[in-house]
């Protein structure tokens, strides 16, 4: 059996190969699927052909094969209009070719690309949402609310849910809120979160003398990861690092990102602060020397359609989570499992009460750490994540 599978995300960048790669070979072994997987993928991952090469093996290994077309930015209209236009034509080639059972939609662009795929084809389709589009364009300020690109990607949401027959979503707020917009649809709807492999190994290398001088020291080590820029709130966090340095006086700020030459410019940085860009392998090693993890995002709306990576991450390395409120299901899992801080909002006083939460977590040693990976397992396995895809597409399959 074959599947069509449109990602509008590359695999090439790290959110690739941290979320759809993993599933695709998950699925593969455990049903036996052949999956074609068209992406779109940034220029300058095209030229690394060490990565490329890399995934294509990895992909051949699992029975897939990866059609990477190239993604276009600017301008911004006619560069997706562009995008569309040479997905919807290399799809509608694989599936005829390749006889597929069904499309795999993933994000707003690859569901638009697999619903013409299916008017055509008269195929079914997955709508696996990421999280409320339309609302998150406008809350990101690129689109004016109640604007005509709102109003037609709002429209085009309406006809993508009406004709799928099953949704993915990563929140169970987010799922609960989409029952609410579409009352009068039937809608089957499974929430799968940002999954992380939890039984993938540590890789093993020489200590890292600066972690080790942190450790030595005592520090109290702050760590961020992820990208700063669009839906993150760099100031605060550096704020949330000021006043705790004010209560610890071993206070050590790191932050993981690729955005490095974006965060420098807003910070002068400073002794007790580093901002390093890292390969993926080596994020663990850094999570494990850290007493907490941050995650302050913008406020608004369509935020509880959100399962941010970072959570499962940062509870998998054994280290409690500091997220402001109104973050997808973060709240409910971490007051839950008490392995964090929920903020409710940006003040001193929030951030003196969280430090003090996490000094007081700390002082549990082991069983606070214990805690920590026992959540990412139950609520961001792998494992968790492929069962219940396994699911979706038996269902589908089954239709």
């Amino acid at each position: 059996m074959s599947v069509l599978y449109i990602s509008y995300d590359g695999l090439a960048d790290n959110l690739g190969r941290a979320q759809i790669i993993p599933y695709i070979t998950g699925l593969s072994k455990k049903m036996g699927l052949r999956f074609n997987i068209l992406t779109f993928e940034k220029a300058g991952c095209l030229k690394d052909a060490a990565l490329i090469s890399s995934i294509k093996n990895e992909l051949t290994l699992a029975g897939a094969r990866w059609f990477p077309l190239t993604y276009h930015k600017r301008p911004a209209l006619i560069a997706t209009a562009y995008d569309l236009a040479q997905g919807l034509i290399t799809g509608i080639a694989i599936a005829k070719k390749d006889r597929i059972e069904f499309i795999h939609g993933r994000s707003f662009i690859g569901s638009v690309i697999a619903f013409f795929i299916r008017k055509i084809l008269k195929c079914k389709v997955i709508l696996d949402v990421r999280g409320f589009w339309p609302e998150e364009r406008v809350e990101a300020g690129i689109w004016k609310e109640g604007g005509w690109l709102y109003k037609a990607s709002k429209a085009i949401e309406m006809m993508l849910v009406s004709s799928a027959e099953e949704i993915i979503m990563l929140t169970a707020l987010g799922r609960d809120e989409f029952k609410k917009r579409y009352a009068g649809l039937e809608l089957n709807i499974t929430v799968i979160p940002t999954c992380v492999d939890i039984d993938k190994p540590i890789r093993q290398e020489a200590p890292i003398a600066f972690l080790e001088r942190l450790r030595r020291d005592g520090c109290f080590v702050i760590t961020y990861i992820g990208s700063v820029s669009t839906w993150y709130m760099p100031d605060e966090m550096f704020k949330f690092f000021n006043t705790v340095k004010g209560m610890f006086k071993k206070s050590f700020f790191l932050v993981l990102t690729a955005e490095t030459g974006y965060l420098k410019n807003r910070t002068g940085g400073g002794e007790d602060m580093s901002i390093l860009s890292l390969s993926n392998d080596l994020v663990p090693q850094y999570l494990r020397a850290s007493k907490v993890g941050l995650a302050f995002y913008k406020p608004g709306y369509s935020r509880i359609a959100c399962c941010p990576t970072k959570l499962g991450e940062y509870l998998n390395s054994g280290i409690p989570v500091i997220i402001n409120a109104g973050i997808g299901d973060s709240e409910q899992i971490i007051a839950g499992e008490n392995v964090g801080v929920v903020i409710t909002d940006f003040s001193e006083e929030e951030y003196e009460r969280a430090a003090r939460k996490i000094q007081e977590l700390q002082s549990e040693g082991d069983v606070l750490r214990h805690r920590c990976v026992a959540a990412a397992k139950k609520y961001f396995s792998l494992n968790i994540g492929i069962d219940r895809y396994q699911s979706v597409y038996t269902r589908i399959l089954a239709a």
